[in-house]
């Protein structure tokens, strides 16, 4: 899980693939972070840096955000009955993904080639 700021966010469709990304790096053994959770915030903010994604990708207190939750279906299924009733959590429509979704894909998958 991780939380995820800034003034323009991803699409739902877009944080998906890059989730998907961080999954298969995590079952690979390629990961960009020790931490999943770090992996996919690097990955989101298109940098290999910890201190740029923060900037880019850190939750501030103020402005959008969104709660990324990824993982084995059961640990999800557990997740939303745990914090279904929370009014402030709602769960977001992915809908189709658009140019501007594979470009921020295309970018998390290049961080990772380049190292």
């Amino acid at each position: 899980m991780q939380l995820v700021g800034g003034r323009r966010l991803p699409s739902p469709a877009a944080m998906e693939m890059v989730a998907a990304q961080t999954l298969r790096a995590k079952k690979s053994g390629a990961m960009l972070a020790k931490r999943p959770e770090l992996d996919l915030l690097l990955r989101l903010a298109g940098t290999s840096q910890i201190g740029e994604a923060l900037v880019e990708r850190g939750y501030k207190g103020e402005g959008k955000k969104v709660l990324v939750a990824a993982g084995p279906g059961r640990e999800l299924a557990r997740l939303a009955k745990a914090v279904g009733g929370d009014p402030r959590l709602r769960t977001l429509k992915k809908g189709r993904p658009t140019g501007d979704d594979l470009r921020v894909v295309e970018r998390a998958a290049l961080v990772a080639a380049r190292l």
